[in-house]
């Protein structure tokens, strides 16, 4: 398994991509995510950050477009970070570039701005996306038998309008974003995953038309206590030696863990993309 002190991470202001700069990213992203190129380079441009992980041999293997969003909600300022077109490569998701990618996000914004409140924003695609959140928080939303608070509620409703977000619906309290393109990685079809695990059966429930074009709008307050907890459970997955799914973050920061229906039966662990995008416009 590759390692991450094999990859290197380095941030880039979107005003300092090259045109082949965005070409290896359009290749890179669209193997897991259909997004148009159009669509692409407009996150690009709306980005305050890119992340870019290149390998020894100076191959694109992991990227994610960071977004800063001010809110005032209740009139108590705080920060959003929105991660959009989150993608990396499969023989690298489990060498620690999503949480690598997502700390340095964490450590910048608490540099800008150390007393305000951070809070990550996730449009989660897939399974493997959400599973990012369910797999390495206690504390975010949605989730099973968990209402979100009104606190909370207020500034992901406030996040998702400074991103533009219009075709909005409201499914048992969930937020679900309609796009104009769908999930193209095929391992994220609904019939690859174990409906038994608790946190995958919702998702698929209340987003059942994700490979279509559906993201679940997801939300999660960082902090530090947050973020050495979710690398206590990765610790502990990994200890136990529990099979991985997704570990691109989003969202985001994170591996994860789950089980398909082929790893119920076999020993098989296929790794796949989690995808996580843009707000629709």
């Amino acid at each position: 398994m590759p390692s991450a002190l094999t990859v290197s991470i380095s941030r880039r202001l979107p005003a300092t991509l090259t045109p082949d700069d965005r070409d290896d990213i359009a290749r890179f992203v669209t193997r897991f995510i259909a997004y148009p190129r159009r669509k692409l380079d407009e996150v690009l441009d709306r980005a305050d950050y890119v992340w870019l992980c290149h390998d020894g041999a100076g191959e694109l293997v992991g990227t994610t477009a960071v977004r800063r969003i001010r809110v005032a909600s209740g009139g108590d300022a705080a920060t959003v970070i929105y991660t959009a077109m989150v993608a990396v490569a499969p023989e690298h998701r489990r060498a620690g570039l999503i949480p690598g990618m997502g700390m340095r996000s964490y450590l910048l914004e608490r540099a800008r701005a150390p007393l305000t409140p951070l809070y990550w924003l996730s449009l989660s695609a897939s399974p493997s996306a959400y599973l990012q959140m369910a797999r390495n928080f206690v504390t975010f939303w949605p989730r099973p038998d968990c209402p979100m608070p009104a606190p909370a509620r207020a500034i992901l409703d406030e996040a998702l309008a400074s991103l533009g977000a219009s075709r909005i619906e409201e499914v048992s309290s969930c937020l679900r974003l309609r796009d104009d393109f769908g999930v193209s990685d095929r391992d994220q079809h609904p019939s690859r995953w174990d409906r038994g695990d608790p946190d995958v059966d919702f998702f698929l429930r209340v987003n059942p038309d994700y490979m279509r074009g559906s993201d679940l709008a997801c939300l999660c307050e960082l902090s530090f206590a947050r973020l050495a907890e979710s690398v206590l459970r990765q610790l502990g997955r990994h200890a136990r030696g529990a099979p991985q799914r997704g570990g691109s973050a989003s969202g985001n920061r994170v591996s994860t863990s789950a089980t398909t229906r082929d790893e119920r039966t076999t020993t098989n662990r296929t790794a796949v993309t989690s995808t996580r995008r843009t707000a629709p416009t």
